[in-house]
Order: C-alpha cells, then sequence, then structure tokens
C-alpha cells in the first residue's frame, strides 16, 4: 500500500472520531448550575488537569463563571511525564502569570502547597477568623477525588481530631463520571478550610477535535462515546 495515501486515510479516520467526541450528561448538566450558585461563597478554586495534556484538559468552563476568582492549576500524572517536560511547561506557564503545582496525587507529592498557610503566603489567600472555602473544579478523570483524599490525609495527620476526619472521602476510579454530586468536605481545621467536590465537567459541545481526542485517550471522555475507528 502507498505509504502517503495510508496515511491520508488515517488522517480522516482519525478527523471523524474526534468530531464525534461528545459527552456531557445529565449529572454534569445539574451539577453546572450548582458550581454557578456556589463559585461565588469561594475563597480560591483549584483547577486539577492532567499533565500530560496541559490545555486540552482544561475547564472551559471555569472561565465563564470565575472570572475574578483566584485560582491555582494542579497538574496531576505528573510521574507521566519527563522532568524536562516539568521544567519546560512550568516555565511556560510562569510567563503565563498562572500559579501551577505539579504533583503525582496517588503519593501526594507536593500537595503541601495547598495547605491554606502555604497558599497564604504566595499571596492566593488572605487568611481571617472564618472558615475558608475553595472550590476543586476540573474535567473527568483527572484525579481531582485523589487531591481530596490526599488533602484530607494531611489534615488528618496534622490534627488531634483524627476520630473525625476520615483520610478517604472522595470516591475514585479510573474511569470518567465516578463524582456525581457536588459535595462541601473538610481538610483542615487549622486555620478551618473545606473543599467544594465537584464532578468533572466537560463542555456540551467541545470545540477542538484533537483536544476531544486526547481528552478520549487519557479517559476523560467514556470509552462508550468514542468512534472505534
Amino acid at each position: 500500500a502507498n505509504p502517503t495515501s495510508s496515511a491520508r486515510m488515517a488522517g480522516r479516520m482519525f478527523e471523524f472520531a474526534a468530531k464525534n467526541i461528545n459527552w456531557f450528561p445529565g449529572h454534569m448538566a445539574s451539577a453546572r448550575q450548582k458550581i454557578e450558585e456556589r463559585v461565588r461563597m469561594v475563597d480560591l478554586i483549584i483547577e486539577v488537569r492532567d499533565a500530560r495534556i496541559p490545555h486540552s484538559s482544561a475547564c472551559a468552563h471555569l472561565n465563564h463563571v470565575a472570572q475574578r476568582k483566584k485560582r491555582i492549576i494542579i497538574f496531576n500524572k505528573a510521574d507521566l511525564i519527563t522532568a524536562r517536560e516539568t521544567r519546560a511547561w512550568s516555565e511556560y506557564w510562569a510567563k503565563q502569570g498562572e500559579e501551577v503545582i505539579y504533583t503525582d496525587a496517588l503519593k501526594g507529592d507536593s500537595l503541601a502547597q495547598l495547605s491554606p498557610l502555604a497558599l497564604s503566603k504566595r499571596g492566593l489567600l488572605k487568611i481571617t477568623d472564618r472558615v475558608l472555602l475553595f472550590m476543586i473544579i476540573g474535567v473527568p478523570n483527572t484525579g481531582k477525588s485523589t487531591v481530596i483524599n490526599a488533602l484530607r490525609g494531611r489534615g488528618r495527620n496534622r490534627s488531634n481530631k483524627r476520630d473525625k476526619l476520615r483520610s478517604n472521602v472522595a470516591s475514585t476510579g479510573a474511569r470518567p463520571g465516578v463524582t456525581r454530586q457536588v459535595s462541601t468536605i473538610q481538610f483542615s481545621f487549622n486555620p478551618p478550610a473545606y473543599l467544594v467536590d465537584t464532578p468533572g465537567m466537560l463542555s456540551p459541545r467541545l470545540q477542538n477535535d484533537l483536544g476531544g481526542y486526547k481528552l478520549a485517550l487519557t479517559g476523560a471522555v467514556k470509552d462508550a462515546v468514542v468512534d472505534p475507528v
């Protein structure tokens, strides 16, 4: 077979499959409304992305609902990219004026940087005598629940109220759509701080075909909605 024609055919098949990747189940529509209602009350937004696809795993809905809120981006699954890539992307995001952390949430790497005191030192948070409220958000299967459980584990180890602060409260799984409800979870006692946990969110219509395919390849979209070309 002609390599050129084979490459063209593969490209057309890829484009067809990518254009048909859309997944916006009912729980996402419901959660989207609740996020819009609660985001006004939060002190900081934690956006979790997949370090392998830093642009494609951005939560497009976030720009719409939280334009004036301070944000820190957590690039999870950083163990799946090289140290060189991590350095290059870190420099890129610094030039964009973004506050970022690279982590492997399964190991809890670097998550000490998400403590209220650490965030205050970065100028992202003002600690007062009231309860702090964060919102964690991202596309499906980026590891939001794993981040939450790691933060809870850190809070549990630092607290003398261990019986009241179970380490794992967020369900995890290597598939999208595990979290379906908006809920509030305490992860720090001193100072008191809570996380608003949200389901993974995608746009009702993915605008970028290549981005949609990257999301599918990294597990952000259910296999059932991807055309098996």
